[in-house]
């Protein structure tokens, strides 16, 4: 729809020429032979001239519209990178959240020691096991920083501040995993977070997206 008023000359310039045209040449038949003064002037009126002024002005009018369908589809695109740059910190803690994810699938046996980083698959079973667990401590600093980033930054969206809490609140489990198979249900919430706080964020970058673009396309009117 922003892209048909950004268009709408072109169609509109198209129709009026087409019929500029039609009823010259049928105006041409009906002063064959002539037969009024009216077809006396017609026959001395320069209607092709006309009618290559009108195309130029359709040529003119389509090289308008295309450069500011271009510029709106760069600045469109200059809003994405913008709006990603903004949101990165989030981004950043699903990413981070995913992998301390892993290492408790891994404990908990939801997925193979095997599928972790090469670091880990190197070593004994054993040793393996203590490994993702010694990675799993690290989360309650991470924890932490999170934390204090939410009770400092008061620049938190609204639309995702209460998946964040519920994630990062959550991320304590990890203190009191043990590495039963019983606690893959404590695992999978955890999972069930990270998706919903995904899906929160992704829903608040289109939002900003669209907002933005709609200005740009105001503006470009």
């Amino acid at each position: 729809m922003d892209h048909m008023k950004l268009w709408w000359p072109l169609p509109v310039s198209l129709l009026l020429t087409a019929g500029l045209a039609s009823l010259a040449m049928w105006t041409d038949l009906q002063c064959n032979p002539i037969s009024t003064k009216f077809c006396l002037a017609w026959r001395n009126f320069s209607w092709e001239t006309v009618l290559a002024g009108a195309i130029g002005l359709m040529g003119g009018l389509f090289v308008i519209a295309s450069t500011r369908l271009m510029i709106v589809h760069e600045r469109k695109n200059s809003t994405q990178v913008a709006v990603d740059r903004e949101i990165f910190p989030y981004l950043n803690i699903v990413a981070e959240s995913k992998r301390y994810l892993k290492f408790a699938q891994a404990l908990v046996g939801i997925i193979a020691i095997g599928q972790l980083d090469e670091e880990i698959r190197e070593q004994d079973a054993t040793e393996r096991r203590l490994q993702a667990r010694r990675r799993l401590k690290s989360v309650e600093d991470y924890r932490n920083r999170l934390q204090a980033h939410i009770d400092d930054d008061l620049h938190i969206p609204l639309s995702i501040t209460s998946e964040l809490q519920e994630l990062v609140g959550y991320m304590g489990m990890f203190d009191e995993l043990k590495g039963n198979p019983d606690e893959i249900d404590v695992v999978n919430e955890f999972e069930v977070l990270i998706i919903t706080f995904e899906d929160a964020l992704e829903r608040y970058r289109k939002r900003l997206i669209e907002t933005r673009t709609l200005r740009i396309f105001k503006n470009t009117r």
